[in-house]
Order: structure tokens, then C-alpha cells, then sequence
């Protein structure tokens, strides 16, 4: 997000606010005397955690997801989702019941 985008999320939001929100020129000069980077500048907000081939897998288990036909028909079922660190690569498997074999 750059400065200007920033600041104009901030009079979005605080519009009618007392204090106001200030101009740009006193928001960039606050940001610089301040040290924060914004925008190209600024440090990676969720830096990426690399792993080597085969070494990490994240999964998940989402339960009663619920999806409709083009006929209105409903469709009930729960879902094991993984994800591979290195590559990744999704997969994703329909399972009709929630046993532990599951």
C-alpha cells in the first residue's frame, strides 16, 4: 500500500473524527520522522517461510461444507485439505462421514 493510498484509507474512516485526520504533507512528514516505511520500502508484512521438498505439509478438516446443484439439489460432505510447504500443491479429499479413519 503506498502513502497516499494510506492516507486516504485513514479520511475514509475517521471522516468527521475530531481531531480530523491531517493533511498528506503532515501524514508523510509523521511517517518519515518516524522511521516507518511504507509501500515498496517496507519490510515483507507476512514473510514466506521456505522449507525444503518434503519437509512441511499443512492440513486442515473443514466439516459440513454445503454446495447446491443447478437443479437446487443440496450437497452435504466434509473436506481434508492439504498443502504442501515447499511446492504448494493442494489436495484435496470429499469425505462423506467424520470418523477418526477419516
Amino acid at each position: 500500500m503506498t502513502k497516499k493510498a494510506l492516507h486516504e484509507l485513514l479520511l475514509e474512516r475517521h471522516a468527521g473524527d475530531e481531531p480530523p485526520v491531517p493533511g498528506y504533507n503532515a501524514f508523510t512528514h509523521y511517517l518519515r520522522t518516524r522511521g516507518i516505511l511504507v509501500g515498496a520500502g517496507a519490510p515483507e508484512a507476512h514473510p514466506r517461510f521456505e522449507t525444503e521438498p518434503g519437509e512441511q505439509l499443512q492440513f486442515d478438516w473443514k466439516e459440513d461444507v454445503v454446495m447446491h446443484d443447478r437443479s437446487g439439489a443440496e450437497y452435504r460432505f466434509n473436506v481434508f485439505s492439504a498443502t504442501l510447504g515447499w511446492s504448494r500443491r493442494h489436495l484435496f479429499r470429499r469425505s462423506p462421514t467424520r470418523t477418526r479413519d477419516d
